[in-house]
């Protein structure tokens, strides 16, 4: 705030600003620099303008002080400075861990970006050296450790993550991990409280969303985004998110054949809410004859649409 006041002579704080300020700097991470390079475009573009722009970080937060070092200059040049400080495991281990959209634990991190080129225990020491290069931050207190890119780095290393062409390689990774997680999830709810399992389970709703998009992306595996889809089920329920699962059924409707028994079994064994029932009923009264076939429903057609 002292910046923009020094660059507005006509600022006056008041709740409405003060509140797009408290925005900008949690989307920021709270990065020293990245803040400071964002007061100093206020004052050409405003304040509104600004948070509406942070989407593109590394584009916009582009003109440091010119008496800054060069590498203090921009966001970019300071990410790329400490990028080039990175030990080639570390580079590998930060933009595979790009995938991840939010909280991961060092399991999965281990999982999904460990290969022929990085064994899981580089991974995990990767973790810790990045952690202490504030670059990853960590969350311990809990029976489970969680790590986290910061928005503003993990976009940086999406960029690397694309220039390196292994995208392709570890998104697989990542929603095949989820997939089996949440089949796991699914079977712990006759076992374990609710409150408990949506502590665990509830932060990874980003994972599965970023899983499913690339699942039924062009270049995705529609039989794994299916089977996450089912699995997940439990969790937009828990949350309340009745409009997503019902969108993100319908899109799983439309993936392979062989699958959409499954896909009509999980929206009608048992969730017969209201909130799940599908816009054109139709669709899932077609596919009733498909729930009939497939044992792994537990389902006959004519039990099927009593539920309808």
């Amino acid at each position: 705030m002292v910046t923009i006041s020094a660059l507005c002579s006509d600022f006056t704080p008041n709740s409405e600003n003060l509140s797009a300020i408290a925005s900008i700097c949690r989307r920021l991470d709270g990065i020293p620099l990245a803040i400071d390079l964002a007061a100093t475009r206020v004052a050409s573009l405003g304040l509104q303008q600004v948070a509406a722009d942070l989407d593109d970080r590394l584009g916009v937060l582009t003109s440091g002080r010119r008496t800054a070092l060069p590498r203090h200059q921009t966001l970019r040049a300071t990410l790329d400075w400490s990028h080039e400080l990175l030990s080639e495991p570390e580079r590998l281990v930060m933009r595979r861990l790009a995938v991840f959209a939010g909280d991961f634990t060092a399991e999965a991190a281990s999982v999904v970006t460990s290969d022929g080129g990085i064994s899981a225990p580089d991974v995990v020491r990767s973790l810790a050296n990045l952690v202490s290069k504030s670059l990853l931050s960590v969350e311990i207190g809990g029976a489970i450790t969680y790590h986290r890119l910061h928005e503003t780095t993990r976009a940086y290393a999406l960029e690397k993550l694309a220039e390196s062409g292994e995208f392709e390689q570890v998104a697989p990774r990542h929603a095949e991990y989820y997939r089996s997680l949440f089949e796991r999830a699914e079977m712990e709810l006759e076992t374990v409280p609710t409150p408990a399992w949506l502590a665990r389970y509830g932060r990874q709703l980003g994972q599965v969303r970023a899983a499913l998009d690339w699942a039924f992306s062009p270049t995705g595996a529609a039989e794994v985004g299916v089977a996450l889809t089912v699995a997940a089920v439990p969790l937009w329920v828990l949350l309340s998110l009745m409009e997503e699962c019902r969108g993100r059924l319908e899109r799983a409707l439309s993936g392979p054949v062989e699958s959409r028994a499954i896909v009509c079994g999980a929206w009608l064994r048992g969730l017969s809410d209201e909130g799940l029932l599908p816009r054109d009923v139709s669709r899932v009264d077609n596919r009733a004859s498909d729930c009939g076939k497939s044992r792994r429903c537990g389902l006959s057609p004519a039990s099927a649409l009593g539920l309808v």
